[in-house]
């Protein structure tokens, strides 16, 4: 797209200017006490500088590496696109480095990019599949996570379900799609780009934001261009805001979930063992962290995939726990350690 024709798309993007402040006031009351268990984002793209190196001798070793502080940002229930990128760089290393370099090279356009990726992903999928790699999973969402770690100041992560919930709340033209076509990552970034120039006009949110980074023992990703905390906002409105009841819920809820964390810490030094059940999204994974966390241990995660041999699974999983003071946490589709 032809930058006067995205300057003058961006600029009618975000239409909806009071909503805007109602929802940046509810952040920055947001934003200090959800800041532990979203500091991971900025760790994430810190870690991918450090170890990113496109020419590695060992492309798979690099790769692992440089993904290993993303957590759930590419992994999900029945959603394996890391595991997948980990497998292909396993068995055809040269091949997804390619793979990334031409997704990587800025001189070419997102739209062609992202589609090339894709079309390379399922090849290497249909070259290579064992009869358990039904999908690459490398869709728009997982593009946009690699493309946001390579080059934190220019890209979004983008998540259409909720990309829908802040445009329906901000803007009176953009609707993004469910769709697999690369358009959408295109269009999600402009629409970023626009919520992004609104909260780079806050002095206060930038001083916030600016403090806490500085604060931290450990060096995260500065963020000077505020497009890791515009997904961090996108993630708030989508999952938090709605209206000034629920923005005085907030802290009441972080509590709770505190609360209900310590009970399941009693649970477990007095059984030494924990199973978590529930449907995908309530909570089983981050109760998991949070309670070795607050326990001053080392949680370490291993995933069951379709592709994954049981034998080398259980292995696996033996090997990570050793050494580990958490016990085997058990949940349908993760296996937390």
């Amino acid at each position: 797209m032809r930058p006067e024709l995205a300057a003058a798309v961006k600029a009618s993007l975000v239409s909806n200017k009071t909503a805007l402040a109602s929802a940046l006031n509810g952040y920055k009351a947001y934003f200090p006490s959800h800041w532990e268990l979203e500091r991971y984002k900025w760790e994430a793209v810190r870690n991918f500088q450090e170890e990113w190196n496109i020419d590695a001798a060992d492309f798979s070793a690099m790769l692992e590496k440089a993904f290993s502080k993303v957590k759930n940002l590419l992994n999900a229930a029945r959603f394996y696109p890391l595991g997948t990128i980990k497998a292909f760089a396993k068995v055809a290393p040269e091949d997804v480095r390619a793979m990334f370099r031409r997704l990587y090279d800025e001189e070419k356009s997102l739209f062609e990019r992202i589609g090339i990726f894709q079309s390379e992903a399922e090849r290497l999928r249909s070259t290579y599949n064992d009869g358990t790699w039904k999908s690459h999973y490398q869709n728009n969402n997982s593009i946009s996570v690699y493309l946001w770690l390579r080059y934190p100041d220019k890209y979004y992560i983008y998540k259409s379900t909720e990309y829908k919930k802040v445009a329906s709340l901000l803007s009176n033209v953009y609707k993004p799609k469910r769709s697999s076509s690369p358009l959408q990552v295109v269009l999600g970034c402009l629409f970023y780009d626009a919520v992004c120039e609104e909260l780079q006009k806050d002095a206060e949110l930038l001083a916030l934001v600016k403090a806490t980074i500085d604060g931290e023992s450990l060096p995260l990703y500065a963020d000077p261009e505020l497009r890791t905390l515009t997904v961090d906002f996108g993630f708030y409105i989508s999952r938090y805001y709605d209206d000034d009841t629920k923005q005085q819920s907030i802290t009441n809820e972080t509590t709770k979930t505190m609360d209900r964390i310590d009970k399941y810490i009693d649970l477990l030094k007095a059984n030494h063992n924990l199973i978590f059940t529930g449907a995908p999204g309530t909570g089983k994974t981050f109760t998991a962290k949070e309670m070795a966390n607050r326990m001053g241990g080392v949680c370490k995660q291993v995933q069951f995939h379709p592709s994954y041999d049981y034998t080398d699974f259980v292995e696996d999983c033996v090997l990570r726990l050793l050494g580990s003071p958490m016990e085997l946490l058990l949940s349908p589709g993760r296996w937390n350690l």
